[in-house]
């Protein structure tokens, strides 16, 4: 019932939906928004942050469903509103581009008619997403009633998709249903700092309690549809005694960090210890996932996207493929050939592979070639110049 009210409501919307494309676009302003309207994160984030620092002709606008955020970013002289507020509506109504990175309920997809739409998407994919999924089975009736009717639901049809590299650019093509001219290939913004010198304090913190410490960051990509309570650990022959003296022995930290799709506390992490070494961390302990990563000194992950931006730091990667087999025919197949395309020398089926491989790297870390390969491969600009590229090939239409 609740749904046939929204589609009725819906088709009471229609006429404003087509009304709008006679209100005036200014060109000079550009709203952003990322993650369902919850969070100032991502490449709309970082692209928000360069137009703001370096393009005083422009007003950058984030629109947030999050009333917190708004508070918070104005307080840092930032311009935000609520998607259903009447100045986060008129700002809709009025920008010339509505970036977003996960989906048009990024900002308020009711009024973006007229507007030209960039999905700058949130992670360089490794697993197939969208149209590519096996799953997206929705019914040709449905997909044309949202295509013709419904057009402002519609998510496969934004003006412009970005592509990290040219290997990217047919996974894009045919995960949005798009076209060649459609396609903006010039790197990720957010990964932008992996070219800086920016400071993340939590890890400033741990280097200061852990004089000389190496810091080993966990971020495996979640499973299934937000599911909580998933074994990343005792499954996979984790001990925690074991791990702890291996850490203590090599003086390393341990962090993990779960997808922010799955939350909750892992219960392998509640343990008391005068030595202890292995902690847990959450999206709220760190000022940004790509900061963090650029100040770790390890990275362990599987099939998260996490994999192709800390290429860009050319530090070590153990490659945790607990469950390759089983991901790929339960949750989603892969873009690329895991053993072939994306190993970059250190692998690992359980956590006493896990351990060999990082002792491996501490006595001699012979795998930098091979990472720059896997680099330039999955890269078509590691130099920290994707936010003013994005900029420069929308504004002049140069895409």
């Amino acid at each position: 019932m609740i749904r046939l009210l929204k589609y009725f409501l819906y088709t009471l919307f229609i006429p404003f939906w087509w009304i709008q494309r006679l209100i005036p676009r200014n060109e000079n302003i550009w709203v952003f928004g990322a993650w369902f309207g919850d969070r100032f994160a991502d490449n709309p984030k970082a692209l928000f942050n360069y137009i703001n620092n370096n393009e005083p002709k422009y007003k950058t606008v984030w629109i947030t469903r999050n009333k917190g955020l708004v508070s918070e970013m104005r307080k840092k002289d930032l311009l935000a509103y609520r998607a259903n507020s009447l100045y986060g509506i008129y700002y809709i109504l009025r920008a010339s581009y509505v970036i977003v990175c996960n989906s048009k309920r990024d900002v308020n997809f009711l009024f973006i008619n007229g507007a030209i739409t960039v999905q700058l998407w949130h992670g360089i994919p490794m697993k197939k997403i969208n149209r590519d999924v096996a799953s997206y089975n929705l019914p040709l009736w449905k997909k044309k009633l949202v295509e013709y009717l419904f057009s402002f639901m519609d998510e496969y049809n934004y003006r412009y998709y970005l592509s990290n590299a040219p290997i990217f650019d047919e996974k894009i093509k045919s995960a949005f249903n798009a076209v060649e001219n459609q396609i903006v290939r010039a790197g990720y913004p957010r990964n932008d700092i992996f070219f800086t010198d920016v400071d993340e304090p939590y890890i400033t913190k741990l280097r200061n309690k852990y004089p000389d410490s190496r810091i080993i960051a966990y971020l495996p990509t979640h499973r299934g549809d937000y599911i909580d309570g998933i074994d990343y650990f005792s499954k996979y022959g984790y001990n925690i005694e074991k791990f702890n003296q291996f850490l203590l022995k090599n003086n390393l930290i341990f962090l993990f960090k779960g997808h922010f799709y799955v939350g909750g506390e892992n219960e392998i992490f509640n343990y008391n210890s005068i030595e202890k070494r292995a902690f847990q961390i959450g999206d709220n302990d760190i000022s940004c996932v790509n900061s963090f990563l650029n100040n770790i000194d390890i990275l362990i992950t599987d099939y998260s996207g996490a994999y192709f931006d800390f290429l860009l730091s050319n530090k070590p990667i153990v490659l945790a493929a607990f469950d390759l087999e089983e991901y790929i025919s339960t949750n989603r197949e892969l873009y690329f050939d895991f053993h072939k395309d994306i190993n970059c020398g250190s692998i690992a089926y359980n956590w006493d592979n896990v351990m060999t491989e990082i002792e491996n790297i501490l006595k001699d870390d012979s795998n930098k070639k091979l990472r720059t390969e896997r680099r330039d491969f999955f890269h078509a600009y590691p130099d920290g110049g994707n936010s003013k590229r994005v900029f420069e090939a929308l504004k002049n239409g140069t895409v």
